[in-house]
């Protein structure tokens, strides 16, 4: 897919790459993503071992795993900055993590909660 990602979001529909047709567009405008919660209750309601999965349970199991993830490595960053600041003998220690901006906010908010500055 090469759509610009911004242009997507003001366009109601968008042209499919593999025909040129008026039928063969996608009504991107009535696209809505589910909350965790939202989600979660749609894999519980409709998981049967038994049978394939829809498309949309896959993908609410897609969103549920990267949130979980998302946080996972959070949590992990933390142990980490916890481990070497607790290993060191210096009284101030300078912690450098190089994240992207969601995980790099989600430590700071834990140090500021936390009293760590």
């Amino acid at each position: 897919d090469k759509s610009d990602p911004a242009e997507c979001l003001t366009q109601q529909w968008m042209q499919s790459e593999s025909a040129d047709g008026k039928a063969d567009r996608y009504k991107i405008g009535d696209i809505t993503m589910p909350s965790c919660e939202d989600a979660f209750r749609d894999v519980i309601e409709r998981f049967d071992a038994e049978k394939p999965q829809h498309l949309r349970e896959r993908v609410c199991a897609k969103i549920l795993i990267d949130t979980w993830m998302v946080r996972l490595v959070d949590v992990a960053a933390i142990l980490k900055v916890i481990d070497v600041i607790s290993q060191s003998s210096k009284q101030n220690v300078a912690i450098v993590c190089y994240f992207g901006s969601q995980h790099a906010q989600g430590i700071e908010d834990f140090c500021t909660k936390h009293g760590l500055s």
